[in-house]
């Protein structure tokens, strides 16, 4: 399904094995990934609503390659008001993470043996909900070398605290996988 899934009449994989190919409309591509972005992300948010687990992602993918190759269009998507939204998403998944692992340690507390390596291939498998903070956090850096992006991340109060904590971790997380 993916393999056809188009945004503004474009092909998300053809765009994506070809990102310089001339676009009719590039505004109009831009604002359909980041409609299309916006919605996946949210339906990710519920488990009832079946999605694709991959789309999120390559959405955000061809948001971080059309940016690089049109970066004017990053002033187009602080004008259009979608930078909040996106971190609200991440603070959403921040928070969400949060909760999951705080689950997960208030549950049985059995300690790992000497040999038991669960732990440690636990660590390195990324979650879902962590790919789709993951995608968030690459299409909010690529939006960063705006200044009206930056503004608006700057004046974006909603899960400041969590978006803070999101990188951190993801940072963390980092530095244990080296």
């Amino acid at each position: 399904m993916l393999s056809k899934f188009q945004v503004g009449g474009i092909y998300v994989r053809l765009f994506l094995k070809d990102p310089k190919f001339p676009l009719r409309n590039p505004k109009r591509f831009l604002e359909g990934l980041l409609d299309q972005y916006v919605s996946s992300v949210a339906a990710t948010h519920y488990e009832a609503i079946a999605t694709d687990p991959e789309l999120p992602l390559l959405l955000s993918a061809a948001l971080v390659s059309l940016l690089r190759v049109h970066p004017a269009l990053a002033d187009h998507v602080g004008y259009l008001g979608y930078v909040p939204k996106l971190v609200a998403a991440m603070a959403y998944e921040g928070r969400r993470e949060t909760m999951a692992s705080g689950q997960a340690t208030s549950g049985s507390q059995a300690e790992p043996s000497e040999h038991d390596n669960s732990a440690h291939s636990e660590a390195t498998v990324q979650t879902p909900q962590e790919r789709v903070r993951l995608s968030c956090l690459r299409v909010l850096h690529q939006l960063a070398s705006s200044t009206t992006c930056a503004e608006a991340m700057a004046a974006t109060s909603a899960g400041t605290p969590q978006v803070f904590d999101c990188f951190i971790d993801f940072f963390f997380k980092l530095l244990l996988l080296l």
